[in-house]
């Protein structure tokens, strides 16, 4: 059948014509057309060595053809520039798909697609402080996160387990970031740090007193710890570099000693000045001021002294020689 003038040929062959005409009689055969079909290669496979979805942060995937040669890798349809090898390492989200052509020039049919799906990275947050990074033993910061969402904070590098909240009360000196994670499971890089200091409480503070005397109305109050250099020291106003509080009039005062970092202990001490100790009245002395020299017999003269809240009383003659007789009585023969 096959005596039309042209011939589609699809299959490998010697392929010759012959020509007969009206009268029946043929020409010689034509010369031969080698015709040479070179087969299809098979159509190639995917395979990924891990999750098509990721994180864009630092994700990738590796797709590797069933054919060591001959590839060709397309994304969303067009050809990838160089992407010959039997490997492609891939960060962009598409659907890839591979050919393989053999030497001849012949082309496989595109593989089965293998749809990658890249999630976006959540922003770097950043963080706030509510107050003071320095504080005392005892006080806080609040720290908050620009992420309303999907926070987790970290102290020196390690997670703190449950903090989560877009804020976070802090105690602890230490250095703190924030990551945010995303719905998709993607996290940020690290927050620029906030380094928090908490400065320690000066020791329970310790005074000794030098109370009034009968000449001084007034005490001297001698903070006796903690002393160092920075320390300073409160009665209860204000503070002063000096241990020793002088010219302290009688009454109880709170002792707090603040040391170099402005901290102090929230135990005081509780100091007392007493009054000045009671003086009695100028004594009266009574007695016979006028005595005659004696001849024979002694006279005898009895003095006798009176002071309003005297309790004992001692006898002197001038240049203050204490007399042993009648020492500590209120008279003296």
């Amino acid at each position: 059948g096959a005596i039309n003038q042209t011939l589609t040929v699809t299959a490998s062959g010697s392929y010759t014509v012959i020509t007969t005409n009206g009268a029946g009689c043929s020409s010689n055969a034509s010369l031969a057309t080698v015709v040479t079909v070179n087969p299809t290669p098979s159509t190639p496979t995917i395979t990924a060595d891990g999750p098509t979805t990721f994180c864009s942060l630092g994700g990738s995937v590796v797709l590797t053809s069933s054919a060591a040669t001959g590839n060709q890798w397309s994304l969303d349809g067009t050809p990838i520039p160089g992407a010959i090898n039997q490997t492609l390492t891939v960060t962009a989200s598409g659907s890839y798909t591979v050919i393989v052509t053999s030497v001849e020039g012949c082309s496989s049919i595109a593989s089965a697609a293998t749809v990658v799906t890249v999630n976006p990275t959540p922003s770097t947050p950043t963080i706030t402080a509510g107050g003071p990074v320095a504080f005392c033993a005892g006080g806080s910061v609040v720290l908050t996160s620009s992420s309303s969402t999907g926070n987790q904070w970290s102290l020196n590098g390690s997670p703190i387990p449950g903090a989560i909240n877009q804020t976070l009360t802090v105690t602890a000196s230490g250095s703190y970031t924030v990551i945010t994670t995303s719905g998709a499971g993607c996290s940020s890089t690290g927050s620029v740090a906030t380094v928090v200091t908490v400065n320690p409480l000066s020791a329970n503070p310790t005074a000794s007193v030098v109370q009034p005397t009968c000449g001084l109305a007034t005490g001297t109050i001698n903070v006796t710890a903690p002393l160092g250099a920075g320390n300073t020291y409160s009665i209860g106003g204000a503070f002063q570099s000096s241990p020793v509080f002088a010219g302290v009039a009688p009454g109880t005062y709170t002792l707090s000693v603040q040391n170099s970092f402005g901290c102090f202990s929230p135990a005081t001490a509780s100091v007392t000045v007493n009054p000045q100790p009671f003086t009695p009245a100028a004594p009266v002395v009574t007695g016979l001021t006028n005595v005659c020299p004696f001849v024979g017999t002694p006279t005898t003269v009895t003095y006798t002294a009176t002071a309003a809240g005297a309790t004992g009383y001692n006898w002197v003659l001038p240049p203050n020689v204490t007399l042993v007789s009648g020492a500590g009585t209120s008279t003296i023969t």
